[in-house]
This record gives C-alpha cells, structure tokens and sequence, in this order.
C-alpha cells in the first residue's frame, strides 16, 4: 500500500509518500507526519495494487498550554487538550466542540458547541447560555446542561441563561421571559448588587436592563455603542452613564469586563493615547507596570503584546506568562478568573536584523528584554547565554536603558525586593521601597510616587503617575512622565524639565515626546507638532545616528518618525502593530522593516519582548514563534 500527502505535509523522513506491506488486518502504519509552519489542512490518499483507493483529510491545531488565573493566581487547567479555546471563567471549548471547566478536571459541561456567551453570577450560582453546532440553544447552570423555554433556534448566546434571536427579541431562556424587544446590540453583563447590561435598539434609541426592569439611557448620543454594565461608549469615546448621562471616562479607545471593587463598579481600560487605565467611581488612574497598548480584561489585568498577563493594580505584577489568547474575566461565586491559551512556541532573536532560532526555550516562557525571557516559574534566562539564570524569583520587570557599551533592566521579586540587571548580571539596589514598578535601567517608581536611580539611591523627581519610554541620544538620557497633578515633565539625565504644549490628557511615548488625545505627537522641549493622527506607538530607537519612532496612524497606515519627520513606511500593510525603529509586526506574525522596503525579519512571531539596543552599534529582539502540532 502506498499512502500520499499534500499541501505541505511531509512524512517525517521529508517525503511525501510511504509505501508498506499490510499486516493480516489490511493496515499499515505511517510514520510521523511534520505539519507546515503555516499549518491547514491536508489530504492523505491511499492506493493498493488490486484495491480500491480511499482518502482522509488531516488537519492540524496549534499546540497551546491551557492555564487560568484565579484571583490573581496562575492555575494549572488539568483536562483541557491542547488548542482549546478559552471562553470565560474557567471553561474552554476544546478542537472537538466540548465545554470543559478546567477547576473541576476538564469536565464536559455541554457538546456540539458553536457559541458561547458570557457568564453570569449571582446568588451563589453561574450560568451560561450555549449555542450548539446544529442551532439549538441550552444554558448551562453551575456546571450542569440545561435546556431552554419559548428560544428559537439559531438565537445568539447572551449572557447567563439570555439569548437574543434574529426578530431582535432578548430572552431568559430559563423561563422564557420576554424582556426586550427590538435589539440591535448589547455590551457586557455586570453583576453587582443590581446585574445590569446596555442594549441599543434598531429604532436608535438605548436601555439597559437592570435585573429584570427595562430602563431609558440617559443622555447617550446617536452612534454610541453599548459597552459594560449601564455604561454606553460614544463615537468620540466617551463612556456615559445611562443612568443619569453622565461621563465616566473620556478617550476611551477599549475596555475590558466591569469588575466588582468594594461593593463598586472597577472598569479596566485602554485610552486612545494607548495608556493603561483603571476608572474607579470619580476617579481614573494609569495600571502601573502595563506597556502602552496593551489590551484591557478586568480587574485591572491587562494582555501585553509579549505574553505577560499583568496586574496593573499591583505594580505590574505578571500573573501568567507566554499568553496568546485570552478569554472572557468573570466573576464566580467564590472568585474572580480569567481562562487563557500560552501559545506554543520556541524562541527567536534578532540581532542587527539577523534572526536566528535559538533551542532550549523552557515552555510557557515569554521574551522579555534583549535576549532575555521570563520563564513560568519567574527566572529571567538569557538566550544568548545557553539559558542561563540572570535572576530569579521575578514578578515584573521595567524597560531597558543602555548606552553605547551598557545595558540594565530594572526588576521586582516576589517578596517586593527591587533589583536589577547590569550586563546580565543581578545588582541589589539602593533606597528604593519594596513593591516598587520598575521602570527603566535601574529606576523604579515607588508607591508615593517617587522615581528612584535604584544604583545610587537618587530620587529624581516626585508625584509621578506614569512614565514613557527611555531614550539614550549619544550624550543625553531622556525619559518622559505624567505627574500625579496632571503636568508633563521629562528627565535629561537627572534633571526634571517641564514640557512645554502638551495638553491635558496626553500620554508620555518616549525621550521628549508626548501624545495627545486627538493623535498629535508633541516634542515636548519646545511644543512642536512632529506628527498627527497617531494611533499606537511602539519603542523608540537609533537608526543612523538619529532617533526613529514607529507608529500607526488612525487610518491604519504604517508611518516612522524622527527629528526629520514623519515618513510612510514601505511594505508595512495595513493593521501591523509598531515594534521598535522602523520594525513593525503585521497581522500574520511577520516582522518586517518599514525602513528597508518591508523586508521580513521574522515569521509566525507569536510574541514579541522589548527591543534592545545600544547606542549605534547594536541591537536585539526578542520573539515567541509559532509551533504546530497536529
């Protein structure tokens, strides 16, 4: 018999046919099958002298680790297969369409399963509303199937037992209450003392439910979209109250689940700056220790574009590493978790525009800074250096700041001690408090707002409240802030000097540069407009003996940056997210250089750490590629 594959299969002696003799069953056995880097589907055809040919299709999932935070702690997801897809909660819907609770062994909740909604808690229970693969709808009731009254096939899953069907109607599938008509979309559920979620209606208008009372939003413009709880997002990205019309939280580009704080309502979000925000009642503060652009969960956890899930209400403490897709936070009766995928993947670096697959990777590690990558279980390893230790014991780690010969990284432990990196070596630092953020090189900021040179103890300013990107101009040292009054500064080595231009609500990017809410890139030493409708940023660097800023424009396109100007970048396609320089990761995992006519320096890079460099002579990126599996 002689078996044959396509589309990029191979047996695992790189041929794409194997031929054998039968055993006395009529069946022979294949050899390992190695599956493209791209992955997809395949065929595999069979042919016998004598016998009729036959085929069957081959397909492939990508490996990924199943694991999920509770309460601020990585668990380990016993019974969930690999490619499961996180929904919310502790549940996953595995490559075959089961609904599996990785807190109670992998146990099958439901089967078939197309869709999933959000769940809901209340009362010491949960439920969640399932639509399976053949349109009929169930819900699912502390972990136990259930079916569903007066809901039509085909309904889209909402939230708890709810379901909206095609006529527009929402419905508890429980009971079969009608107790909306008329839907044309809806936000996320918030389950406080009184549940509510926000619906706008095909005739215009806007209601949100709470409990079961249908109530009239206040004050919501035309446009505006459904977003948590009561809350309604308008086109300017304003999020309004619809309780009583009032404004929430102003350029809010994206927001996660609305969390329960202290018998309140939390709201993590990102703003159109990019900047990492917490909206508390009355009050909004930036997640300390997040990257700018990274994408709001709940709870004050934030998705970095590395893997990190990190705990912007915690100093930036990384609660799971190596992450590729998270699902829904939700809130359970006895705690708050959040379900996520740590991609499978080996590691890669680049050095001056160099790649090269580095072997040994330990699993589930994500990169970090440089050559470096933080591992599962906290150890920053060096790549560059057979993965040896560089320290241990690491929950969250700032930016690197080098100079021509030199390069550190500020670091936190679990215990709070702050320490950092010197050339790939652990230093103890001078004065600075425990659980501090770590910021750039040796610096951290302190909880009273204090930014501390780790390496002598020096405070070089007070009252701030976020900081940008550093920047090594040749002589100079440069690094952005907002302060906790609302002003903009930046520091020339160690010296605080006020910006000048930059108006309220702007975020710091990096050396002396400063985004406003509406886009506009303002230099901050003199108040200049260098560049308009910025979407997202990524790292500054050095190209040429100048400095280059990527960035994305509102309208999706590619630009870079320096003290010439704003240039397009070539070959970059549309939806890319800027790295560093001139380098951009675009939509299907390629690195490529905006600068050199989009020539791609990596490919399937799952994960991408924080470029280093050192002032004109080199630099090094980190990455997480791609592995498939079948």
């Amino acid at each position: 018999m002689t078996a044959s594959l396509s589309d990029g299969y191979v047996f695992a002696n790189g041929g794409t046919t194997f031929t054998d003799v039968t055993g006395s069953n009529g069946s022979i056995t294949l050899p390992d099958i190695s599956v493209p880097a791209s992955g997809g589907t395949s065929t595999v055809s069979a042919t016998a002298s004598g016998a009729n040919s036959t085929s069957s299709s081959l397909g492939s999932v990508e490996p990924s680790t199943p694991v999920y935070v509770k309460n601020g702690t990585r668990q380990s997801s016993s019974g969930i297969p690999s490619g499961s897809k996180p929904v919310g909660g502790s549940l996953y819907v595995s490559p075959s369409g089961d609904l599996l609770d990785a807190a109670d062994g992998g146990r099958v909740l439901s089967r078939d399963v197309a869709v999933c909604g959000e769940i809901a808690s209340t009362s010491g229970a949960w439920s969640i509303p399932v639509l399976k693969a053949d349109g009929s709808c169930v819900w699912v009731f502390n972990g136990n199937e259930r079916g569903t009254v007066n809901v039509p096939n085909g309904s889209s899953p909402s939230a708890g037992s709810s379901f909206i069907t095609s006529d527009g109607r929402e419905i508890r599938g429980d009971d079969g209450t009608v107790r909306l008509t008329g839907v044309k979309s809806h936000g996320t559920y918030f389950g406080g003392s009184q549940s509510t979620m926000a619906f706008a209606l095909q005739d215009g208008s806007f209601v949100y439910l709470e409990s079961n009372t249908v109530k009239t939003a206040v004050g919501i413009p035309a446009g505006s979209a459904p977003a948590c709880g009561r809350f309604f997002l308008s086109p300017a990205g304003v999020l309004i109250d619809g309780a009583d019309g009032s404004t929430v939280a102003s350029n809010i580009a994206s927001y996660g689940v609305l969390s329960i704080d202290n018998s309140s309502w939390l709201l993590t979000a990102r703003k159109k700056t990019g900047a990492a925000v917490v909206v508390r009642p009355g009050s909004e503060v930036f997640a300390a220790g997040v990257p700018n652009g990274s994408i709001p969960i709940g709870a004050g956890v934030f998705l970095a574009s590395d893997g990190r899930l990190i705990d912007g209400l915690n100093a930036g403490a990384v609660l799971a590493t190596g992450v590729s897709t998270p699902g829904a936070f939700a809130v359970l009766p006895d705690s708050w978790r959040i379900p996520l995928a740590a991609a499978a993947t080996s590691a890669s670096t680049i050095t001056n525009g160099t790649t090269q697959a580095v072997s040994g990777m330990p699993s589930g590690s994500t990169p970090a800074v440089g050559t470096l990558y933080l591992t599962p279980g906290g150890d920053l390893v060096d790549a560059a250096n057979n993965w040896s230790v560089v320290s241990s014991n690491i929950v969250a780690f700032g930016q690197s700041a080098a100079d021509r010969q030199n390069w550190a990284v500020p670091a936190r432990k679990a215990d709070g001690t702050a320490i950092y990196v010197f050339n790939g070596r652990e230093y103890s630092t001078t004065g600075v408090p425990s659980g501090s953020t770590p910021n750039a090189g040796s610096s951290f900021i302190a909880p009273d707002g204090r930014e501390i040179s780790g390496n002598d103890g020096t405070v070089r300013l007070t009252g701030v409240a976020v900081a940008g990107g550093v920047y090594f101009d040749g002589t100079d040292y440069f690094l952005p802030f907002v302060k906790t009054d609302g002003s903009f500064v930046f520091l020339r080595n160690n010296t605080a000097v006020t910006a000048v231009g930059v108006p309220s609500g702007s975020a710091p990017v990096a050396a002396r540069l400063f985004l406003t809410p509406d886009g506009g890139l303002i230099e901050g030493s003199n108040g200049s407009v260098i560049a308009s409708s910025v979407a997202s940023f990524g790292r500054i660097a050095t190209r040429n003996g100048a400095w280059v800023l990527p960035v994305v424009k509102t309208d999706g396109s590619a630009s870079t940056v320096s003290s010439s100007g704003e240039v397009a970048a070539s070959g970059v396609p549309s939806g890319s997210t800027p790295v560093a320089a001139g380098l951009f990761r675009t939509p299907g995992g390629s690195i490529v250089d905006g600068l050199n006519g989009g020539s791609t320096l990596a490919s399937d890079a799952v994960l991408v750490g924080t470029y280093r460099e050192l002032y004109s002579s080199s630099w090094t990126l980190a990455l997480g590629i791609k592995s498939n599996g079948c």
